[in-house]
């Protein structure tokens, strides 16, 4: 079961319009990353229909932060635990 970290922040363009992930104070000009905004992660797993159920989770300061508790959800469901639904 794959999943994915990634960060993201509030800022908005002109229009109003969420930057979310082209926020570009999210990265320095050497390519690492900021400590501008928020790190998440995303995962999708079937569900007992066959339909595929988004688990997201944010708010993390941290990569590592994220990925555990990416890993604390794939452990769930590697044991069979039902997570709930977003």
């Amino acid at each position: 079961m794959k999943g994915s970290t990634y960060k993201r922040c509030g800022c908005r363009d002109e229009d109003g319009k969420q930057l979310a992930s082209r926020c570009p104070k999210l990265r320095r000009r050497d390519g690492s990353y900021a400590r501008h905004g928020t790190w998440s992660f995303q995962i999708s797993y079937p569900g007992r229909d066959g339909k595929r159920i988004p688990k997201v989770g944010g708010g993390f300061a941290t990569e590592p932060e994220a990925q555990a508790a990416l890993d604390q959800v794939k452990a769930k469901l590697g044991r069979g635990r039902a997570l709930p639904a977003c």
